[in-house]
């Protein structure tokens, strides 16, 4: 009983939680286990990501997405759809345009409520990730295997590898992320603190953060892949060995002043928001440790890039 009553003092002080009101989900009759076309579904809001989209999607495609949705900010973006027409052609990509209506409110949790009620009765599992974050299994490299035997859990907490410049100024057209930035931070840096979440779409009830949800039957915000409960961001002693997604939080120097002088997603003040953030990239620990774990799937992800053929198979 205690326990309880300190997880509600704590929702109660949450300013997360108190405005995730503001983006409530609503609840749909009938049982959505059953008619569910799709195991793993993707949804990312983006604004002036083309440079770099096709490989976010491909990789994903890859280790085993099986639908992904694109909000495209702001209105429609004739680069982002030009870089994934066959992805569209194919029905693999959704590019839906995600004006903002409401300046409000937060377009990104807007886009997310939304992928949440339309995807409610599509797909198994919904994973909220940006553009810049790649999702992989790194035992298994199975990442549908792990979702299964994690299935009696609502919400999948993630956890990450944030990944500095390593002193890269600029990666030429076609170039990959994945191949060019080989540094990151410590795995219990601040950065690697916060959660993505995967879902269950019928078990949300609001969008709490770009990070997590409320789900409808838990205090907690999810479980981690040791099958732990997730009360709050920054908690310490989460694995990633099973489930874990690499972000490229600057890409490259000239990326990252790129990103410092676009509008922001949300309706907070944008020049705290990426003062915050050119602050923390300038944090060298950020470029500290070796990793080329992703290089395994360059072959595959370089053929999938390069074809433009609807019934060309990578994983052959």
């Amino acid at each position: 009983m205690l326990g309880l009553l300190k997880q509600l003092n704590l929702l109660i002080r949450d300013r997360a939680y108190r405005r995730s009101w503001g983006y409530r989900v609503k609840r749909i009759a009938g049982d959505p286990q059953r008619s569910c076309t799709h195991y793993l579904t993707t949804a990312t809001i983006v604004r002036h990501e083309a440079k770099y989209i096709r490989e976010f999607v491909a990789f994903h495609k890859l280790v085993g997405v099986d639908r992904m949705l694109i909000y495209m900010d702001g209105g429609f973006d004739h680069e982002t759809a030009q870089a994934l027409s066959d992805f569209v052609a194919e029905g693999f990509v959704d590019l839906i345009v995600w004006p903002r209506l409401d300046p409000r409110k937060n377009n990104q949790f807007m886009a997310y409520k939304d992928a949440v009620q339309r995807m409610h009765g599509q797909t198994k599992w919904l994973a909220m990730i940006d553009a810049d974050e790649f999702l992989f299994a790194p035992s298994s490299k199975d990442i549908r295997g792990e979702l299964k035997r994690r299935e009696q859990h609502a919400a999948i907490a993630v956890y990450s590898h944030t990944f500095g410049t390593g002193g890269i100024d600029s990666i030429p057209p076609g170039g990959l992320v994945t191949e060019k930035l080989i540094f990151r931070g410590p795995s219990d840096h601040v950065k690697n603190r916060t959660q993505r979440t995967i879902v269950q779409p019928r078990a949300v009830a609001a969008i709490r953060s770009a990070n997590t949800v409320v789900l409808r039957d838990t205090l907690c915000l999810g479980w981690d892949e040791a099958g732990q409960e997730v009360f709050a961001t920054g908690e310490m002693n989460h694995g990633s060995n099973s489930l874990r997604i690499h972000h490229y939080f600057t890409r490259a120097e000239e990326d990252f002043k790129r990103k410092l002088s676009r509008r922001y997603f949300g309706k907070s003040d944008y020049t705290s928001k990426m003062a915050d953030k050119q602050f923390e990239a300038a944090d060298v620990t950020l470029s500290l440790v070796r990793d080329t774990e992703l290089h395994q799937y360059l072959p595959k992800l370089k053929l999938l890039m390069a074809t433009k053929s609807l019934t060309k198979d990578a994983n052959t």
